[in-house]
């Protein structure tokens, strides 16, 4: 059970009675308080919805919680130790005393109560009426009260449930003091008396909760018990008890579970060589284990918390070594959490140490839409001495998440494009091995320059294309040792055919000259004047849906579709074009 489970438990175990909303997101509580019955409930943080049902309870009493569909009834034993019954009118928004069950049976003076469904659906109160005797009736029919005769511990918790297809009643024997339960198949058959474990307890424990066991076995339930110490302790279906931890004054829970506590002392930074090796004495596995209050590995909760001794001690110690790659819960590794959650302190020699250590650089999870370590970097955390250590390991710019996104798209307009702008081009694309982005780049700035330039064949034109080529190898999209180098040169009246003799391997280049001359629109066959629009129109971070257009070419519509991240703009009163280029993955 996680460490949030058990806080829940705890608190069901405290009060006096306690049952799950339908949609399991709320705990419905009641608790006596002095002489009142107060009812609340916990969110997974806090109690709300505290208010007074009645005033007139016996101190100190037990109560029991039934809750189904239409049912929400409250029993509870009132001052003069008589059984009281309350159902809740949804249509009043009250509770209503049941007048027909309610201060007719006397139930012991130290006596305590239960309840549950039976096989009908109908509510049945189980009583401790005399010291040998457990009685039991049904709400639909208060005028027949049946007795089990056994010898349960007078003031001892009672739990009563209907589990896979019986009614099951346990409590504490006398004068063995050993958890018991006894069991009916159904309302016309007779009651069993099990035993269930062999433990004895010393002084009579304040609650017990009983949940079916999904793992096949004789009894099929497993209990929680809290003790008079406040510890709460776990029974298993055979029997066997184990400490799973204890509640403080405050009512929070603290675990004693091993993995529980390597989790929360290392997210406090106390943990030490010394005290690992006393909580590996059992199952040294739990150092990949999910627990603590964060519900993550050991490493991953350090590294949350940036408790950097802890890290080290963790990833190197004499008895195991940490796996960085342990799955947290929601599919995360402890590197998402050094990049997401760690304090900037001590953030980047976290990373370092889980990347020395063997961390997968591009792990991700779909809870995250896939976004990797880096792409988080780049556009939360914000820390370039991290997007750095990350590119060096080999962090992916091409790698996309749930949305299409590269890190390196993720990085355009911020300052971190000109950290990224040097590598992208020469890494490899995750989805095709070998392809590059620097290839894609070039090849679709091809494409657009031999449209252009079948279009236009002026000098004007040829011009800017110089200027951009100059520019470009400025920038280090293109070297002088590249195929598009600037003194490569294009003589007039072939531009699309030294493009092509340019490259090696321009298939999207090589398609868009096609397309041209299969219109039959050739270089030079349009004038300066004669196209009013040549434009690309793209969405912002992708250049998925873009589009070349323009007027007619000697009667030819230039409907040439591509994919082409910049844009042209011609029109015959300006006297100057404007070119822009925008080179991002594709």
């Amino acid at each position: 059970m996680r460490y949030s489970e058990l806080q829940k438990l705890a608190h069901r175990l405290t009060v006096t009675a306690s049952v799950f909303s339908p949609d399991k997101k709320l705990i419905h509580c009641i608790e006596t308080k002095n002489s009142s019955l107060i009812s609340k409930h916990w969110n997974g943080k806090s109690f709300i919805n505290e208010t007074i049902i009645v005033n007139d309870v016996r101190q100190h009493s037990s109560a029991a919680y039934v809750l189904s569909s239409g049912i929400e009834t409250v029993v509870y034993i009132d001052t003069s130790s008589r059984l009281r019954v309350l159902d809740f009118n949804d249509g009043r928004n009250k509770w209503i005393e049941n007048p027909h069950i309610s201060n007719q049976y006397q139930v012991h003076p130290s006596g305590t109560v239960t309840a549950c469904l039976n096989e009908l659906g109908s509510v049945v109160v189980f009583f401790q009426k005399e010291e040998d005797i457990l009685a039991h009736v049904t709400i639909d029919n208060p005028t027949s009260i049946q007795q089990i005769h056994l010898r349960s511990l007078i003031g001892s918790p009672l739990w009563a449930g209907f589990i896979r297809g019986s009614i099951y009643v346990f409590y504490i024997s006398e004068p063995d003091h050993r958890l018991k339960f006894v069991k009916q198949k159904s309302v016309t058959s007779s009651w069993e008396v099990k035993s269930w474990s062999q433990q004895s307890f010393d002084r009579t424990p304040r609650s017990i909760i009983v949940a079916p066991n999904a793992r096949s076995s004789r009894l099929r339930c497993e209990g929680y018990v809290l003790t008079a110490d406040m510890v709460i302790l776990h029974v298993a279906a055979d029997g066997e008890w184990s400490r799973l931890g204890r509640i403080d004054s405050t009512g929070t829970f603290v675990s004693e579970q091993s993995v529980d506590m390597v989790c929360i002392e290392s997210q406090n930074n106390t943990l030490t060589e010394q005290r690992l090796g006393l909580l590996f004495a059992n199952d040294p596995s739990v150092i990949d284990q999910v627990g603590g209050p964060l519900s993550v590995t050991p490493l991953a909760a350090a590294c949350w918390s940036g408790s950097i001794e802890a890290v080290h001690i963790l990833l190197d110690n004499p008895y195991r070594l940490a796996d960085p790659n342990a799955i947290s819960t929601k599919g995360r590794t402890a590197l998402y959490y050094a990049v997401s959650h760690c304090p900037p302190a001590h953030r980047y020699e976290i990373v370092r140490a889980l990347l020395d250590a063997g961390a997968d650089v591009d792990h991700c999870s779909q809870e995250d839409g896939d976004n990797t370590p880096l792409m988080i970097a780049v556009a939360d955390t914000g820390d370039k001495k991290v997007i750095r250590e990350l590119l060096e390991r080999g962090a992916s710019l091409t790698k996309t998440n749930l949305r299409g996104q590269t890190a390196w798209m993720l990085a355009a307009g911020t300052d971190f494009q000109k950290e990224l702008q040097p590598r992208v081009l020469d890494q490899p694309d995750d989805a095709e091995g070998g392809h590059s982005v620097r290839k894609e780049v070039i090849d679709v700035l091809v494409a657009f320059w031999l449209l252009v330039m079948a279009y236009f064949n002026n000098q004007f034109v040829r011009d800017i294309e110089r200027r951009v080529l100059i520019q470009l190898e400025a920038n280090g999209v293109i070297t002088g040792e590249d195929e598009l180098a600037e003194d490569e040169g294009f003589e007039e009246g072939e531009p699309g055919e030294t493009f092509v003799d340019a490259i090696e391997s321009a298939p999207r280049a090589v398609s868009i000259v096609s397309d041209v001359a299969s219109t039959g629109a050739q270089a030079g066959d349009a004038d300066e004047g004669s196209v009013s629009r040549l434009s690309v129109v793209f969405e912002e971070g992708s250049a998925r849906g873009s589009m070349i257009c323009g007027e007619e070419v000697n009667g030819v519509a230039p409907a040439i579709r591509t994919q082409v991240p910049v844009s042209y703009v011609k029109s015959p009163r300006e006297s100057r074009a404007r070119v822009s280029l925008t080179p991002c993955a594709i």
